[in-house]
């Protein structure tokens, strides 16, 4: 064991001087194997302060006696208040809890499905910044438990909880008014006590104690694993969706035998928040269905295309880094390279004419919100200066795209559906769809343009090719004999959240936040309101002393970004994508020297997030107030588009408020980025306002 444990009835039978004695040196031969102290020492430290005098540290005190001192306290503090809890007997205390990158944690205690991290402070310092540093290196030891091992991600789906509290024992640190709830000062320990309840059992403590130091629960390396050929496990999925997935591709399968072969199309919609899990999800189908052919047990060939173009190219200079020979097990690729856009924009009615140019079996498609549509296709195009002016030339005929409605989405099921007819098998398409992240041009209508995609497409290939429809919801569009209505696609929608582990409903209180609504949580607050540009600036290093080996990012979003100097005391640089393997798996930005925006950020997380929110949105009375000016970009994009709808009243074209579209986007922006920290998110607010407002929203007041 890496500790040394103690049921509450075995600590309550350390009564004696000897047996004290006998438990001070059981801690040392652990913890503290260079420590020498003399049996006479030891003696006179326990006479002197075992349940007899407070304890407190002289300046001239050997750091000997002030660790054995500090034990001492520790011990008659625990001893007081589980004094007389007959029915916590069995609740397990660990002391010294070592972990492999040489973390000791004070005490661990394990009761019914339970870990409860303590940290004890007997002395008296009320230095601001050294009371700072003892919550920081809390919250670091409740990251380093809560990602331990699989055996904890796992446990955490059935309901396994983990929470930390600072301890102190001196009746003098009762001025200082502490307002957190991680904070019990003398008697207030005993709420945490009077908590407890039952015992853990011996496997799942085993399981849960187990540290694994190599551990990385992130997106990058997940695809990393998937390259090096490695099964992934449970820290990346929630199971059930990944079973059920599985189920809907198999099912074919006993058609397959008997040499029955129907074209067919399976459509399978995951949904779920920023960080609940979908890329893990499609990842882990890469990883599935690779092994599988691998060995022999499968003929489907799999792919995996993203509408993220900053995590095609992380997953690009990842490949490259890794240079493995699992790089050609799978093919991952944009979007675009799913379908022949030419072919199809060239004869738009020829969907039977048409030769399929994406030849796997299972389709998998990330960021799905993120296609094209048929308006951002139709005015996609080049400039060139010609004197005073840009001439823009665009790159198809706007009518044509228009009127057939050629939207990605589209195109992508007209490629696929023509490739089950070509085969005459059945093809799966996976949209994994973060509702509510849509930052770009030309992905507003997100979700609800493949559902229109998929009603025409379908309809396209009518008596030539089945269609079904898996999902979590019913789609009044689509008609209800191709959709699934079984029970078991409710595991396709993804409620927890997998990125931090800290607080399963970070997300939800993002969105709650951004929607001006009020929501109550019982778990740990990983949001923290910076309240200077001091803090900003220096935050960095106590994080960096209680959690040296975590990642710490800059972050801010590109509305705001030309204004970053004026927050920092040393120039900020922003990160290009071709750095994104280097800022977010190595060393770049480590001295937050470098930053991320959100078309940088999306689809990615690290440890630690220093958010800058900007000037664009600030509180004022009872909402938000966005300012939607200097965004020209957007601003000329969708200008184009409403002068074109006037112009051609026949196409019908969609209209479009253009502020509205502007005010979106930057909300999913700042949506984006607050939830990128799998641990903690800093933010600094200039607007003092807008900083009070989040100080009680994240206060739950």
């Amino acid at each position: 064991m890496d500790y040394v444990r103690k049921t509450v009835f075995e600590l309550l039978e350390i009564n004696t001087h000897q047996r004290v004695m006998d438990f001070i040196r059981e801690l040392i031969k652990h913890s503290e194997k260079r420590l020498i102290i003399q049996d006479s020492v030891l003696l006179n430290l326990v006479q002197t302060y075992y349940k007899n005098q407070r304890v407190t540290y002289a300046a001239n005190t050997s750091d000997e006696k002030k660790k054995v001192m500090s034990w001492i306290d520790c011990l008659e503090f625990l001893q007081r208040f589980f004094a007389g809890k007959s029915e916590l007997y069995g609740v397990k205390l660990c002391f010294e809890y070592h972990t492999p990158d040489n973390a000791w944690f004070d005490v661990v205690v394990l009761d019914n499905n339970r870990i409860t991290i303590l940290e004890f402070k007997s002395g008296e310092s009320t230095n601001e910044d050294n009371l700072s540093d003892y919550e920081e290196q809390l919250d670091a030891y409740c990251n380093k438990m809560s990602h331990a091992n699989v055996s904890v991600w796992q446990q955490f789906e059935k309901g396994l909880q983990a929470r930390g509290f600072l301890v102190y024992t001196s009746e003098k640190m009762k001025n200082i008014g502490f307002q957190e709830k991680i904070v019990k000062v003398c008697e207030e320990f005993a709420e945490v006590v009077d908590g407890l309840s039952g015992t853990m059992d011996d496997v799942l403590e085993t399981a849960v104690m187990n540290f694994d130091p190599d551990l990385d629960s992130s997106t990058l390396s997940a695809f990393i694993n998937v390259l090096d050929e490695k099964v992934l496990n449970g820290i990346y999925i929630p199971d059930i969706c990944k079973d059920r997935c599985i189920d809907i591709i198999d099912e074919d399968k006993d058609a397959q035998v008997k040499n029955i072969f129907v074209p067919k199309v399976n459509i399978i919609f995951v949904n779920g928040k920023p960080g609940s899990g979908k890329t893990g999800v499609a990842l882990s189908l890469v990883s599935e269905y690779c092994k599988r052919r691998k060995d022999g047990k499968s003929s489907k060939r799999i792919r995996y295309a993203t509408g993220n173009g900053n995590l095609y190219s992380l997953f690009n200079q990842a490949a490259r880094n890794k240079k493995t020979a699992g790089t050609t097990a799978f093919v991952f690729s944009r979007i675009r390279e799913l379908y022949k856009i030419d072919d199809i924009i060239n004869n738009p009615s020829g969907h039977l004419e048409y030769r399929a140019k994406t030849k796997e079996d299972i389709i998998i498609i990330d960021e799905a919100q993120r296609m094209w549509s048929s308006e951002k296709i139709a005015f996609d195009h080049s400039s060139k200066k010609v004197g005073d002016q840009y001439i823009n030339t665009y790159h198809y005929d706007r009518r044509t795209v228009l009127a057939n409605g050629l939207s990605e989405p589209v195109m992508v099921l007209r490629d696929i559906y023509k490739g089950a007819l070509e085969s005459n098998k059945t093809k799966t398409v996976l949209f994994l769809i973060g509702n509510g992240q849509e930052i770009y041009t030309g992905e507003e209508l997100g979700e609800d343009q493949i559902v229109q995609a998929i009603d025409v497409v379908s309809k396209l290939f009518e008596n030539k090719v089945i269609t079904r429809v898996y999902s979590s919801k019913q789609y009044e569009a689509l008609g209800a004999n191709i959709q699934d209505s079984s029970e078991e696609n409710r595991g396709l929608f993804l409620h927890s959240e997998k990125r931090n582990k800290m607080c399963c409903e970070a997300g939800a209180m993002v969105d709650a936040l951004l929607n001006n609504e009020k929501i109550t949580t019982s778990g740990n607050i990983p949001f923290v309101v910076l309240g200077t540009k001091k803090d900003l600036n220096t935050k960095y290093f106590s994080i960096k002393k209680a959690d040296p080996k975590a990642k710490q990012r800059l972050f801010i979003d590109s509305y705001d970004q030309k204004d970053i100097c004026t927050y920092f005391e040393t120039p900020k640089v922003a990160i290009k994508n071709t750095q994104l393997f280097d800022f977010f798996m190595n060393d770049l930005g480590a001295k937050m020297d470098y930053f991320a925006t959100e078309f940088n950020a999306q689809g990615l997380e690290t440890d630690y997030v220093y958010f800058v929110w900007g000037r664009r949105i600030k509180r004022i009375d009872n909402g938000w107030d966005v300012n939607t000016r200097n965004a020209g970009q957007i601003y000329y994009y969708y200008k184009e588009i409403e002068e074109f709808r006037r112009a051609n009243p026949d196409l019908n074209i969609k209209a479009h408020n253009i502020n509205e579209e502007i005010h979106k986007m930057i909300i999913n922006a700042f949506r984006v980025l607050l939830t990128r920290a799998q641990k903690k998110t800093f933010i600094y607010v200039e607007d003092e306002v807008t900083r009070k407002y989040l100080l009680n929203y994240f206060s739950g007041k």
